[in-house]
């Protein structure tokens, strides 16, 4: 068990809470945490997170079924430091980017609205986080979201993703929940889905606009249609060194070919033909990367190192995404 790789998750575990028992709460949590922002208060913005008490009774309640006697006192022992190291590298990295923003783009707190979300996704459902999403007078920075939770009657933020942002996070989650891995006709891995442009202008306007923004390495053929009946496209291929196991074991290199095509106000995107090479490394090439771990995987990878891969390949995936539908956004807003 990997207590750092959990300790995220876990610091947002607890009871679920009803809508009706936040109509104030909310707000009250919400102002204090922009009060602290706009003060550049971190001793204040400190006591608003979930204490280190309340993410060991999660621990416990999720694992300690799992754990022997020896590996729960050790994660007890692990706890602090990873605690520590939590709310510095992610909570107060977090406070200090909106600091720095509300005082570049002087952003005034004084009218925001605040939505309790009725909608909950089932991760959601089972960790017991309430979701909140508030608005915020600003051409810009319209939008301010985090996570609350309920502690011995007390209410904390739980969870560091907490921002003042462009958009709406909670939105680009949904969409980017539906950037997955998936398995080809042949049970190789593959990643495929769509974005609609919303513009009056177009496609090939569009679709010069994001290939000027995006920054994309081993590009291959791109092609610019100025027919509306043609497609718009662009292809290429990239590899990185890949590491395990903590970055402690490199494997090799893993190459993938990307497509985008932008047809009809649709932008298609395809990544695909995932492919591990030996390199300089001890390991065996597996070649295309299968979707489901078999025989022939088991002979280079265990299952949880294979699933790594797999699960580092996915997030991957996801950033690239979103960062493509910023730029489908600001592309939009250019026109």
């Amino acid at each position: 068990m990997n207590l750092k790789k959990i300790l995220f998750s876990i610091l947002i575990v607890m009871s679920f809470l009803s809508v009706s028992s936040q109509e104030k709460t909310h707000e009250k949590l919400g102002n204090l945490i922009l009060k602290s922002v706009r003060n550049n208060d971190a001793d204040l913005f400190k006591t608003l997170i979930i204490p280190e008490a309340a993410v060991w009774e999660n621990l416990k309640k999720l694992y300690a079924s799992e754990w022997t006697k020896e590996q729960e006192q050790q994660a007890f022992l692990d706890l602090s430091d990873n605690y520590r190291q939590t709310i510095e590298n992610d909570f107060m990295t977090k406070f200090s980017k909106m600091v720095s923003k509300t005082k570049l783009f002087d952003l005034d707190f004084n009218s925001v609205s605040y939505e309790v979300l009725n909608e909950h996704d089932a991760f959601d459902k089972t960790i017991g986080v309430v979701r909140i999403f508030g608005t915020i007078e600003h051409q810009k920075f319209k939008y301010f979201s985090f996570g609350m939770i309920e502690y011995q009657n007390q209410f904390y933020l739980v969870d560091p993703r907490v921002d003042i942002s462009e958009v709406n996070k909670y939105s680009e989650r949904d969409f980017l929940n539906s950037v997955v891995l998936s398995a080809d006709d042949e049970g190789k891995i593959q990643s495929v889905g769509s974005l609609r442009i919303n513009s009056q202008k177009s496609d090939a306007i569009m679709f010069q606009c994001i290939i000027d923004n995006l920054i994309l390495f081993g590009v291959e053929e791109q092609y610019i249609s100025k027919e509306p009946s043609k497609a718009s496209y662009l292809k290429g291929e990239w590899q990185f060194p890949y590491r395990i196991n903590d970055t402690e074991n490199y494997i090799g290199t893993v190459s993938f070919n990307f497509e985008y095509t932008l047809e009809k106000g649709i932008l298609t995107y395809k990544y695909y033909n995932y492919r591990h090479n030996t390199d300089d490394s001890d390991y065996k090439s597996l070649g295309l990367l299968p979707f489901e771990y078999n025989d022939f995987v088991a002979q280079v990878f265990t299952q949880n190192e294979y699933y790594e891969m797999l699960y580092d390949t996915e997030i991957n995936v996801k950033l690239a995404i979103k960062r493509l539908n910023q730029i489908v956004d600001k592309c939009h807003q250019d026109f």
